[in-house]
């Protein structure tokens, strides 16, 4: 389990960083160069900033582990052992060579996994490693960075050299529309976020200046800022949003948007959900007030597992600081929904071990917002028929004629059947 994990956070890594990110990763990519009695391999740091946290990874073929010593050694010279002839077998890392597959990790933040006590081929990462990774912290990153490699035994090869940094630098976002400005200052260290503060400036005057956490978002403190807007949504004065993204999996996305209230002299703040698929803000009708297109995310997990999930659409408009449901009101729309979950259950029904109840549940959903009900129960017959809604029971969750059942009363209980 731990080297799945590590797994994840590198992917998160890779894909989630932003140019502008305090971490950053540098890599070698696919190399094979030949280790005989030493080996030096640096990789060019261009940020600059002082050192916060930092992650080696790297994939060795040896045919003894022990016989090496690896080290890194920052660009002020200051070198700290990695891994120090330990382990009696073959290799740092496993499966694919070079870059692909598993890499031995260390860093700077793990202390309860040392690589003294590991074995070949060192794979249950991140370990903590045999000199103080910590030591390097409050150096500048800026500058090359130098894995050393010493060998007393039989030819090596180093085949990937990967270097995750952070810098303790402030990060900010920031927009403006006409007298308004608005400001989303954080830190982030490891790929991880802290220190959130949103501050709104109205004709030169301060009007806002808060953590996060205390304007209407008390679990935000540790989201991931995405973006910031000032736009008008109602036709008044012009809104501030700020996106936000709690990380993880698959979840989950907000907005926090703030609205100013004359008579209080003070911005008024709702905080807007959209799960794991997020939202759209675009003016859908052209009426100069942009509306949120987003999924009704109650159908995420509700008949199935999130990797066979799919959610009918759901549009909100914002209006003096709430949010309507106005998605009936556009059927081009709705439509387009539904023909892309007929689509997903085609598929999935033409594929092996594809569950399709969420795929028939959302165009169901689809079908009723519609006003056509007929169609979606037409599927809904169709799809029992030919047992593509399982018997009774599908991953821990109801099937057949049960999963039409609770389907039926779900579409009630939220709205998309309405009361006769």
């Amino acid at each position: 389990m731990r080297r799945l994990a590590v797994t994840a956070a590198v992917l998160v890594a890779v894909v989630g960083g932003s140019a502008h990110a305090a971490t950053n990763t540098y890599s070698t990519g696919n190399i094979d160069d030949p280790i005989g009695a030493t080996l030096d391999r640096s990789l060019v740091v261009t940020d600059s900033g002082p050192v916060s946290f930092v992650r080696v990874s790297f994939r060795i073929t040896a045919p003894d582990t022990s016989a090496l010593a690896v080290s890194l050694v920052s660009p002020k010279g200051t070198e700290v052992p990695l891994v120090v002839n330990r382990g009696a077998g073959a290799d740092f890392g496993s499966g694919g060579k070079n870059c692909g597959g598993y890499l031995t990790v260390v860093d700077s933040d793990t202390t309860d996994n040392p690589i003294a006590a590991g074995s070949a081929p060192f794979t249950d990462t991140p370990y903590k490693p045999e000199g103080k990774l910590t030591s390097l912290y409050g150096q500048d990153a800026r500058g090359r960075w130098t894995l050393h490699i010493t060998n007393a035994g039989r030819p090596a090869s180093l085949q990937c050299f990967t270097l995750d940094i952070s810098r303790d630098i402030p990060q900010t976002l920031k927009a403006s529309k006409g007298k308004i400005a608005a400001t989303l200052t954080y830190t982030e260290r490891n790929f991880q976020f802290d220190k959130l503060r949103v501050k709104v400036v109205r004709a030169g005057r301060v009007v806002l200046d808060s953590p996060i956490q205390q304007v209407a978002c008390p679990d935000c403190a540790a989201d991931r800022p995405t973006k910031v807007s000032v736009r008008d949504l109602d036709g008044g004065d012009p809104e501030v949003l700020f996106d936000l993204y709690s990380g993880g999996a698959h979840c989950c996305m907000f907005t926090l948007i703030l609205r100013w209230d004359p008579a209080a002299a003070k911005y008024r703040a709702k905080l807007a959900y959209w799960g794991n698929y997020g939202s759209r803000l675009a003016d859908l009708n052209g009426d100069g007030r942009p509306e949120f297109s987003a999924f009704d995310e109650r159908f995420v997990y509700a008949y199935t597992a999130y990797v066979f999930s799919a959610a009918p659409i759901q549009i909100w408009s914002y209006r003096q600081g709430t949010l309507v449901d106005v998605t009936r009101k556009y059927p081009a729309l709705i439509r387009k929904s539904a023909a892309t979950n007929l689509g997903y259950y085609n598929k999935g029904r033409r594929e092996r071990d594809v569950d399709v109840r969420s795929y028939v549940a959302a165009y169901v959903a689809d079908q009723y917002l519609l006003g056509d009900p007929a169609e979606g129960q037409r599927l809904l017959a169709l799809a029992l028929k030919r047992g593509d809604l399982g018997d009774k029971s599908l991953l821990g969750l109801p099937a057949g004629k049960a999963f039409v059942a609770v389907l039926m009363r779900d579409l009630r209980k939220w709205g998309y059947i309405k009361p006769s």
